[in-house]
């Protein structure tokens, strides 16, 4: 049965990691949504204790709820929804088991799984966890300004800071898809190791994936178009194909 999947070879950068990368190039699909605008008040509801006693007000760009102690921005032209509650204890430090756990429910309890999101970092000491949103066929998804992640930040027992997308993006465009050929494996390590800096042991992950943009009409449709991405001494990078040459 071998024969009917693609091949892969095998990178190995050190003792403790080798990367598995296809042989050769892999068709993937360019995407177009018309993203849906999730409810603020429903976060609202959700994210204050009390949220009959929450004032809400109009600034540039958004909104804003607050109360004595909490606050919700939801700007409109980025589509991120950050609530901040300065107030929980952090003097502490959580188990991985439980930090993962608790940020799980945090979003379950709020039906806050709006689009295809999976677990991708923690952090003890900051008391962080970072899931990332994935195509449906199984790609992760990148965008600079966050629109591609949901991130929650931990006091002892609430949740001390909250930052996601207001949107989800439901249906592609079907008549706007389009098949794409990314370059292969070999391709794009010919490319990280024509750097005469490139060292391999700092090498972390490379994958497949997608960057998500706003196309330029009007800034109302989200793209996403595959690429190659990497993780290299803790900071993700995105090879441009016009790397390529």
């Amino acid at each position: 049965n071998a024969a009917q999947y693609p091949k892969f070879f095998a990178y190995k950068v050190s003792d403790k990691r080798t990367f598995y990368l296809p042989e050769a190039k892999t068709k993937m699909t360019t995407y177009k949504y018309l993203p849906v605008t999730l409810n603020s008040d429903e976060f609202k509801d959700a994210l204050f204790d009390d949220p009959s006693f929450v004032q809400r007000s109009s600034i540039p760009h958004g909104e804003e709820f607050t109360n004595d102690s909490s606050k919700m921005t939801v700007n409109y032209d980025s589509n991120i929804l950050q609530y901040i509650n300065p107030t929980t204890e952090d003097s502490f430090v959580d188990s991985s088991y439980d930090l993962v756990k608790r940020s799980i429910d945090f979003v379950n309890e709020h039906g806050g799984w709006t689009d295809s999101f999976r677990y991708v970092s923690k952090s003890e000491s900051k008391r962080s966890v970072t899931f990332r949103l994935y195509s449906t066929d199984g790609y992760p998804i990148f965008n600079g300004n966050g629109l591609s992640e949901i991130t929650e930040e931990w006091g002892h027992d609430e949740i001390n800071k909250y930052v996601r997308p207001n949107i989800t993006l439901d249906l592609p465009l079907i008549t706007e898809m389009q098949t794409v050929t990314p370059p292969s494996g070999h391709e794009i390590l010919a490319v990280l190791q024509s750097n005469k800096n490139f060292k391999p042991e700092l090498l972390e992950e490379l994958v497949l994936g997608y960057q998500m943009v706003r196309s330029s009409d009007e800034n109302k449709l989200i793209l996403l178009e595959p690429a190659w991405f990497y993780r290299y001494n803790k900071s993700w990078g995105q090879i441009m194909l016009s790397d390529l040459g």
